[in-house]
């Protein structure tokens, strides 16, 4: 009984997360930056990463709250621990350059390795390249291969050098500098969801002149692809439905 109620709770808590990211997408769209910091704050408080995320990244741009970057590592360090792939990508970013807390590049290769299992195949790049250089992880041709070329079956541009076993070999032998520069810096909200809008017309699923607003419009063309592509259905525009889109024929 216990563990059935237990279960109960953590359902009503995702319908309360998932809720609030609707109401707080929706407050976005029509640029209500007030109101959308209020309700990703109550998703993120019922434990949702996306929820997290956002908040965290709110509270970097100072948009709806007051610009305040300890609070933005906080949640991303939350988002992070909830297991949000965008998350864990940042963190290890953050993890390899200094950024907010000194380089470690152990914990940079963990958090990559769990954005990696998340599906982000920016992540998977990196631990390739992290296994080149011997940064956070021992140097490993074998393991770098298997990561390129799980990167590249995920839609990721991976050197054609980067795919085969010589190529990769002589690049660990070679014992490049292990210097990381940030492949895929954190897209703007406006852009991402310019970004989004754009793949969507191409797909055939017309939103109209990418304007960077996720109306509803914008919202309803997501759900049918979404749909479409045996997805969750959920409007959220993010990192992870960019690339699907971008995976996407």
């Amino acid at each position: 009984m216990a563990v059935i109620l237990l279960a109960g709770c953590a359902v009503t808590e995702r319908i309360k997360s998932d809720m609030a990211v609707h109401e707080a997408e929706n407050a976005y769209a029509t640029r209500d930056y007030v109101a959308a910091a209020e309700a990703y704050r109550r998703s993120a408080e019922a434990g949702g990463g996306y929820g997290q995320y956002m908040l965290s990244w709110m509270y970097a741009e100072g948009k709806g709250v007051k610009r305040d970057q300890a609070e933005a590592e906080q949640w991303m360090r939350k988002a992070a621990d909830s297991g949000y792939p965008a998350a864990n990508f940042t963190m290890g970013v953050r993890s390899l350059g200094g950024v907010g807390e000194k380089r470690n590049p152990q914990a940079a290769a963990a958090y990559m390795l769990k954005a990696a299992e998340g599906e982000d195949e920016v992540a998977m790049f990196y631990l390739g390249l992290l296994h080149v250089y011997g940064t956070g992880v021992a140097a490993d041709a074998g393991e770098a291969l298997r990561w390129f070329r799980m990167a590249k079956a995920h839609g990721y541009p991976v050197q054609p050098l980067l795919l085969t076993e010589e190529g990769v070999a002589a690049q660990v032998k070679a014992k490049p500098r292990a210097v990381l520069g940030d492949a895929r810096k954190p897209l703007d909200r406006k852009a991402l969801v310019r970004e989004i809008q754009g793949q969507l017309n191409r797909l055939g699923y017309p939103v109209g002149k990418p304007d960077g607003v996720a109306g509803s419009k914008t919202r309803a063309a997501i759900e049918a692809f979404q749909r479409a592509q045996g997805m969750k259905v959920n409007g959220r525009t993010d990192n992870e439905l960019l690339e699907a889109l971008k995976r996407a024929k």
